[in-house]
């Protein structure tokens, strides 16, 4: 989780209270942040990642507020027309831009370090390391509207970015700025985004880096604010974030008018419906409508006869269970008196797990040690090393890293890993899994279907095919499963060294010895026998 850092005089100040020692250790930690650290001059929280709008001074004042009786109800952001408008072209790596203006900002050291904090831990959380979300904060005084946001080549386009002194094409700031591993997310697309001015000055090299000119100073006063990304209600949200934290300060918010997309940002408040007795039965405590409407609007929000209205600055409101989240926290955990659930109930095995328990001990029995791996992982070593052709998979829309972008089909080749990975332990190494795998399937009620597989490797200076076949049968023997052998396919293993398991009339699984040539694309310097089994149709 984030750790930001807050001057206390400064936090204080925007709270209107002194916080004393007591408050800053027992009662702020409530509205969803740990303690790190506490001095004279400096406090240090964790911040929830639900929680964004309080990674800035400002929005973590603004939460004190409300949660200690200092403010109620919802506040209200009053928006200005500022005339300016942004041309969104087609930018196919990055299609979603919001902007707005900010003015009588007046920046001092203070407001620079709170607008840094929140830009960067946005980035890192709610962004996803700039895939999701990237902010850009420039000096509006130094550039000229109307704005446009297009695509270009990266090999012949140049400016000069924050930190240097002389201009660069996209490709080499992503050669040479330290910044420059941003423009990673960038690297399937032929053309790369920018944000430049009415006489051409490039604002902004999105995710990456903005324009040396527009840097901001203590003597700034007006400020344009860009967000970009593939997602546009995340990007809006940050814009709210960003934006409702200036006016904290004070500040003068004004709109832009984006190309197919009207003005922005939009502070209106979300609409959320939840029946008091929803959050009554969830919570435990004999609630009234007064006292719904007392709790919500003490965390800054409106309530009227089961209807919300939720800030535009937080991110984190998406459920009714939110909602009872929220007057859960004002109420007090404290306060809420626990009772036993009137449900009788009486405990029995789970038929699933006691079959795969059945199957672990098994395996077990016959010398093998279980490993465990994530279910989800990549392309490259699902498929190409495995010498597999690429199919459908259930692939995550907005990954954290390419090492995790899909979920699994197979295990394999994640056991193949952890043999690369323990080359220096005595032979032979005999390991398997027994795990869940992900695949597509129409007929559920979400597209997706959760398969039970087992996969059992070994590896030694001499292993065989016929080894492998009598591990084979030794397992299925022992579940009661009857199989037979046919010719396989399968890239993976060696010709003439594997087989098909059909078991009931269907193809469940393979059994081989696995080729060199995947062995070498995954560092396996001994010969490897495996088995890949599915479950469900083997135990019943």
């Amino acid at each position: 989780m984030p750790v930001v850092q807050f001057k206390r005089k400064t936090l204080e100040k925007l709270v209107g209270k002194k916080l004393t020692e007591e408050e800053l250790r027992n009662e702020v930690p409530m509205i969803g942040c740990d303690l790190e650290t506490i001095n004279e001059e400096e406090v240090e929280y964790e911040v929830f990642p639900d929680r964004p709008d309080m990674l800035s001074t400002e929005g973590f004042a603004r939460a004190i507020k409300y949660y200690m009786g200092i403010d109620k109800g919802m506040k209200k952001y009053p928006l200005k027309d500022s005339g300016v408008k942004l041309d969104k072209q087609n930018v196919k790596a990055r299609p979603k831009i919001v902007a707005a203006i900010a003015k009588e900002v007046h920046i001092n050291d203070e407001t620079l370090r709170s607008l840094m904090q929140v830009q960067e831990k946005i980035h890192k959380t709610f962004g996803r390391e700039r895939k999701k979300i990237a902010i850009g904060i420039h000096d509006l005084n130094k550039i000229k509207p109307p704005f446009t946001y297009k695509q270009v080549n990266p090999n012949k386009y140049s400016f000069t970015p924050l930190g240097w002194e002389k201009e660069l094409t996209l490709k080499q700031i992503r050669e040479k700025h330290e910044k420059g591993r941003y423009a990673d997310i960038l690297q399937d697309h032929e053309e790369w985004p920018v944000i430049t001015d009415r006489e051409g000055y490039t604002l902004s090299f999105p995710p990456v880096i903005n324009g040396r000119k527009t840097e901001l100073t203590t003597e700034t006063e007006n400020i344009f604010i860009d967000v970009t990304g593939t997602d546009q209600e995340a990007i809006e949200k940050a814009l709210n974030i960003v934006t409702t934290s200036l006016a904290e300060r004070k500040a003068e918010i004004y709109t832009v008018e984006i190309t197919g997309d009207g003005k922005k940002p939009n502070l209106e408040p979300e609409k959320i419906k939840v029946k008091p007795e929803y959050i009554e039965k969830l919570i435990g405590e004999v609630l009234t409508e007064k006292d719904i409407k007392k709790y919500l609007e003490g965390m800054g929000f409106e309530y009227n006869k089961g209807e919300v209205l939720v800030p535009p600055y937080r991110a984190d409101i998406m459920h009714p269970i939110d909602i009872v989240e929220e007057v859960a926290v004002k109420c007090g955990y404290d306060k809420i008196t626990p009772s036993m659930p009137k449900v009788a109930t009486t405990a029995k095995p789970n038929k699933e797990r006691e079959s795969q328990e059945k199957v672990k001990n098994l395996v077990v029995g016959l010398g093998y040690q279980e490993v465990k791996n994530p279910i989800l992982t990549n392309q490259e070593n699902h498929f190409e090393r495995m010498q597999r052709s690429k199919d459908k998979v259930v692939e995550l829309e907005n990954p954290l890293t390419k090492d995790y972008s899909i979920c699994r089909r197979g295990i394999l080749h994640q056991v193949l890993q952890n043999l690369s990975k323990n080359q220096h332990e005595p032979y032979p190494q005999k390991i398997f899994e027994l795990g869940h795998c992900l695949t597509r399937d129409k007929k559920e009620e979400l597209g997706v279907k959760t398969l039970t597989k087992l996969t059992l490797t070994k590896t030694d200076n001499e292993v065989n095919y016929n080894e492998a076949t009598a591990t084979l049968d030794a397992v299925l023997r022992n579940l009661g499963a009857s199989y037979e052998l046919r010719k396989s396919r399968d890239p993976s293993f060696i010709p003439g060294r594997r087989a098909s398991i059909i078991s009931r009339g269907r193809e469940v699984g393979v059994v081989g010895e696995v080729h060199p040539k995947v062995l070498n694309n995954f560092g396996v310097e001994k010969p490897v026998i495996a088995i890949e089994l599915l479950m469900e149709n083997i135990i019943k």
